[in-house]
């Protein structure tokens, strides 16, 4: 037994008693007496016989002497939480004389009878939520108190109360979320209905937003009815009510209530380009594959296709990458979105096209006037080649640190400059947006020609005027590795130059543009110099002293052009002649070579005539002496020659000469009579330039005195 009264005192305090223990109850003035868990209360004279819903029957019979003698209250509480609160005994009364209406049938045994005395005429039977066995009566014995007469006749059948069973409704959709494909369609509810009197057949109805749609049970107990999902939407939740009659003919319902959510909205995504590098940044042309797909709500799963829907590939995160250098068209590229409810909804794109590859142009010399291919040239444009339709591209020339904006296909180098390797490039941008840089090696950009200079020295008395001694023409400012080549016939043929000269023929008129020069420098420049008339003059005079009378000095073998200067001191002091003589100092005595004349000609060749005065005797001691010269060439040679054969007179190669007075030839001179001896005397340079001038020799005759030999005694006889 439990603790089935509880006590509540005027302070609040709780007090709770099993009631076969009635017998140590103490109730107070005012106290508070529930009786819990009652399911069913019969008063008996003094005493109330309580049954409690464990099936326990307890007669209380101090409890109602209490109540019939105090002013306490007494709360029956059902097995149902019912409350009723009885202030009086005669309140007690009423109350138990209603519920005595009922009897309950403790057991579901066939052929039990239980009996009942009460002292009401009316009655009914409950089974306590327990199912009667079909086809079987119950038989009620109920007695009148009062009377002691049976109120019912045990063969009469009692009828039986109808058992509501249990209905299930099984998972509206997949999900229990209607969307908006199913909104638009029929979908199958479906459950189960067993237990109590549902059977077979039982009538399943729904009402649904004013519909009202029926189906059956089903021998293993389910059911299902196709719905409008349109009526569904209108209605979220509703109630499935399964109509059941036992075989009392008794009725029943038993119902279950459902609830679902509805999800009408689907994903609104949108695809676009990552980056849209292409010239505009809309014409979906790109260098980026990337595809980014925004607006997904949490939890869909997408997928994406590339053929226009034909096929679909699971997506993940946010985006998708397209495969490279591909044309996309409309339609092609397409995203499907699921959400959480079944929602799908397909975006699509514009057409695309990915462009990955760079435009890989390329950088040639337009033409490389230098020798194999060495990038040194003389022409300073750039060929581009290779450019896509639509591309842009720039041009840099210090390594990439600025950019010029290019136009055409070509663009030009500043000329005469180095530029070092990958100083020169040109970046191009196609249509894409693919960036490319191309380089260039080391390019010398040369457009001077080599600057020549021809004469070695213009040694003419004017020395702009191209007559010259010096055949020597001078090739200068050549560039390291430039080669040059030389005509005299004006190109007809040319000769291959060695060094930085070459030479002319002596003593030659060249006309104009008959010398030519023509150089070719490493960037390929040819340069062809082109000279006037030149005048190669390296002969010069070939004068000759001789004195006129004993204070004058003829000069002779002068050139009509030359001019020329005598010294009376050995060249210390030169004074200018004029004519063909001058005149020398009397009563003075010149040393050998104290006389001289230097004449220069027109092509500025000089020579120097020196007078060596010889005043001997016959009959004098041998005379010595040097013949020198003067050349405008340095550190130049010279070899003295001559045509003559004089007596006692020897000439050597360096200039020494000796003279004998005493030889035979001059001895038959008479006194103070003077024969002049003339010696042509040639001097040669190293370069086989000559001047000839004569030497003079005079002799004196003297009286020479009878030698007497030898004396010879001469005997005579007669």
């Amino acid at each position: 037994m439990s603790d089935f009264i509880k006590i509540v005192d005027t302070q609040g305090n709780e007090r709770f008693y099993d009631p076969k223990n009635i017998v140590n109850i103490q109730i107070n003035s005012g106290d508070t007496v529930y009786l819990l868990h009652v399911s069913n209360s019969l008063p008996n004279d003094d005493s109330l016989f309580v049954t409690f819903d464990n099936g326990e029957n307890v007669l209380l019979t101090d409890l109602i002497l209490f109540l019939n003698e105090s002013d306490a209250t007494i709360i029956i509480v059902d097995p149902d939480n019912n409350h009723s609160e009885l202030n009086t005994y005669a309140q007690l009364l009423e109350f138990l004389e209603t519920a005595a209406s009922s009897a309950i049938l403790e057991s579901d045994v066939a052929s039990t009878t239980q009996s009942i005395t009460t002292s009401i005429t009316s009655y009914e039977l409950s089974t306590r939520g327990q199912k009667i066995q079909n086809d079987e009566d119950i038989s009620l014995s109920i007695v009148n108190s009062s009377t002691n007469s049976s109120l019912v006749d045990s063969s009469e059948p009692v009828s039986k109360e109808a058992i509501a069973g249990t209905v299930f409704i099984n998972t509206i959709t997949d999900d229990n979320i209607i969307n908006i494909t199913e909104s638009s369609s029929l979908i199958t509810i479906s459950g189960t209905a067993i237990g109590g009197d549902i059977s077979v057949n039982d009538t399943v109805l729904l009402l649904i937003n004013g519909t009202t749609y029926t189906t059956n049970v089903l021998a293993d107990g389910s059911w299902h009815v196709s719905v409008n999902g349109s009526d569904l939407i209108n209605e979220l939740d509703f109630k499935v009510d399964v109509s059941s009659t036992n075989s009392s003919a008794n009725s029943i319902s038993s119902s279950v209530s459902a609830s679902f959510s509805k999800d009408l909205i689907e994903d609104i995504i949108s695809l676009s380009l990552n980056t849209d590098t292409g010239s505009s940044s809309s014409d979906l042309l790109t260098s980026d594959t990337l595809i980014n797909v925004t607006g997904l709500e949490s939890d869909s799963t997408w997928e994406y296709s590339t053929d226009g829907g034909s096929t679909w590939i699971n997506g993940n995160g946010t985006s998708f990458n397209l495969a490279q250098n591909t044309s996309y068209l409309q339609d092609d590229v397409q995203v499907r979105t699921t959400d959480v409810a079944g929602n799908t909804s397909i975006s699509k794109m514009a057409a695309i096209t990915t462009d990955n590859l760079a435009n890989d142009v390329s950088l040639t010399l337009n033409n490389d006037t230098g020798r194999d291919d060495d990038f040194i040239t003389s022409d300073s444009k750039i060929n581009v080649t290779g450019l896509e339709t639509g591309s842009t591209w720039e041009y840099s020339t210090d390594g990439g640190s600025t950019w010029i904006s290019g136009s055409g296909t070509s663009f030009n180098l500043m000329t005469n400059t180095v530029y070092t390797e990958d100083s020169v490039q040109v970046k191009t941008t196609d249509v894409a947006g693919n960036i490319h840089i191309s380089k260039m090696a080391e390019i010398i950009t040369d457009s001077r020609a080599d600057d020549i200079l021809v004469l070695n020295t213009d040694t003419g008395l004017n020395r702009f005027d191209n007559i010259t001694s010096n055949n020597q023409i001078n090739v200068q400012v050549l560039e390291s590795t430039s080669t040059w080549e030389y005509s005299l016939d004006s190109g007809n043929t040319w000769i291959e130059g060695v060094g930085t000269s070459f030479l002319l023929a002596s003593n030659k008129v060249y006309n104009d543009e008959e010398i030519q020069i023509k150089s070719i420098d490493i960037a390929g420049n040819i340069s062809i110099e082109k000279m006037a008339s030149i005048t190669t003059d390296d002969t010069s005079d070939t004068v000759s002293l001789s004195l006129s009378n004993d204070t004058q000095i003829t000069v002779s073998g002068l050139e009509n052009t030359s001019i020329w200067e005598y010294s009376l001191d050995g060249g210390n002091i030169w004074l200018s002649g004029s004519g063909i003589s001058f005149n020398i100092d009397q009563n003075t005595s010149y040393l050998d070579d104290d006389i001289q004349v230097r004449t220069t000609d027109i092509a500025g060749n000089t020579s120097i005539a020196n007078i060596s005065v010889l005043k001997n005797h016959e009959d004098a001691a041998m005379v010595n002496g040097n013949i020198t010269s003067s050349d405008i060439d340095d550190n130049s040679t010279a070899a003295y020659t001559t045509t003559s054969t004089v007596a006692g007179f020897t000439l050597n190669a360096d200039g020494s000469y000796s003279f004998d007075p005493s030889n035979a030839s001059y001895q038959n001179l008479e006194e103070g009579v003077n024969q002049v001896i003339t010696i042509p005397v040639t001097v040669t340079d190293d370069k086989g330039a000559t001047h000839t001038q004569d030497l003079s020799i005079t002799i004196t005759g003297t009286n020479d005195a009878p030698v007497l030999n030898t004396i010879t005694a001469v005997t005579t006889s007669e």
